[in-house]
């Protein structure tokens, strides 16, 4: 009895990857297309009401808190830094290195 998914079929091809292999390089470009799409919409969408609106704020609100923002944005770009380092020191089998970065990054993440 043939099985619909038999050996030749999981087999790498002549390329040497697999067909899931196949699927991840066309899917996570579009996934990544995607997204920026997203955003990209959410930044003209801000631009557009921005331009149309300039007195956008409720009363009583003089506009963005900026430092609060550039803070956070910092904590977010240096809590990405440390996950890195951390996979790294996992990858070399650094444990103790790599616990003490994952714990660096999950205090960053609580206090944003």
């Amino acid at each position: 009895m043939h099985s619909p998914i038999d050996s030749e079929s999981l087999s790498p091809n002549r390329t040497g990857s697999t067909p899931g292999q196949d699927n991840l390089a066309f899917g996570f470009p579009i996934f990544l297309l995607s997204e920026s799409v997203i955003f990209l919409s959410f930044f003209v969408t801000y631009a557009l009401l921005r331009w149309k609106n300039p007195d956008w704020f409720p009363p009583g609100v003089a506009g963005l808190d900026i430092p609060r923002a550039a803070i956070n944005t910092g904590i977010l770009v240096f809590s990405s830094a440390m996950i890195y380092v951390a996979e790294r020191a996992l990858k070399r089998h650094q444990l103790v290195t790599f616990r003490r970065f994952w714990l660096l990054t999950i205090a960053l993440g609580s206090f944003f």
